[in-house]
């Protein structure tokens, strides 16, 4: 009589599909991680980048008529006559105007004027230019000069900047992630494990970060995505993306753990039920089923160990 063991065979990939993104008119500057290519007009003013408040983007000021100005944009003016912008200011008399270009035009025209009365805690500040007469067309770079009396040191006297937006930039909140969470494990005969989020309103995309791997997603009502990973533990976290192209934050991190679980074993076909099998030439042909899943089998025949390196063989030929 032959008894027979089999063992399953699995082979793992990292595969991840990129997807990209295009830009509307709408334009954003988020400064959590640098000053995003804005610059000063002269030497009255100095820009740094620091980590406080999450990150911004300080302005200091040692002139008459400090301005910082913003990188070469293509914007259209009329869905966008709203430009937003995050302030901390450190002067009790501090105003901002903004200043701006737009194509077919060597002229730097003047728009709207605000008082930055939030202080240190800082606030969300609008220029409103739907009434300039000037504001039309498309808008090719923007200025904000701030002004105040207060000097130029560092813990007083300057300005901090968060964030700068039009209004065609649409903001998307977090997601929140729903499975796997919390450090659960997920069992998997293919390596695979679908991660879900909730759908976030305005996103057109989602960025997921697993493992260090970046994962687009480029549809706003998709709310969940298969990966390929190695069995063991992992980490992951996703962000939304607005119509323009920006990104919202992150949302909390989460780990969980990936799991090989175990496939059916085959059902043996032949030699089965302690039959006599006449040979001629002392072999025999074992036969099982095929299992889904498999790569290969492990075939035990007293007490020696036949490898079978293919899933879809089903018999071998045994002397």
């Amino acid at each position: 009589m032959f008894f027979i063991r089999l063992a399953l065979i699995f082979l793992l990939q990292i595969s991840f599909p990129v997807l990209a993104y295009s830009a509307s008119s709408g334009v954003r500057w988020d400064f959590t991680s640098s000053i995003e290519s804005w610059t000063v007009r002269d030497s009255n003013t100095h820009l740094t980048h620091s980590s406080d408040n999450g990150g911004q983007l300080n302005v200091y000021m040692y002139g008459s008529d400090p301005a910082i100005v913003s990188p070469d944009i293509s914007m259209d003016a009329d869905s966008n006559e709203i430009i937003r912008a995050y302030i901390w200011t450190y002067c009790p008399d501090l105003n901002a105007q903004l200043y701006f270009k737009r194509s077919g035009s060597s002229s730097t025209y003047s728009g709207d004027s605000i008082s930055l009365s939030s202080g240190p805690s800082g606030g969300t500040y609008e220029f409103d230019m739907s009434s300039n007469s000037n504001w039309y067309g498309t808008i090719t770079q923007i200025r904000i000069d701030p002004a105040g009396s207060c000097g130029s040191t560092e813990t007083y006297g300057y300005a901090a900047f968060k964030w700068i937006e039009s209004d065609d930039v649409v903001p998307v909140i977090a997601p929140t992630l729903v499975s796997p969470i919390d450090g659960e494990t997920v069992s998997s005969s293919d390596s695979t494990v679908t991660l879900e989020w909730n759908q976030v309103s305005g996103a057109v995309g989602y960025e997921l970060w697993v493992d260090g791997i970046e994962v687009l997603v480029g549809s706003g009502s998709t709310t969940s995505k298969s990966a390929t990973l190695g069995y063991g533990p992992h980490q992951w976290k996703a962000r939304a993306q607005n119509s323009s192209g920006d990104y919202g934050s992150w949302s909390s991190s989460e780990s969980f753990t990936l799991s090989e679980s175990a496939l059916s074993p085959p059902t043996l076909v032949s030699p089965i039920d302690g039959e006599t099998v006449s040979s001629s030439d002392s072999t025999v042909t074992l036969e099982w089923n095929q299992v889904s899943g498999a790569a290969g089998y492990e075939l035990w025949v007293d007490g020696l160990e036949v490898l079978v390196k293919s899933g879809n063989t089903t018999s071998n030929l045994a002397t």
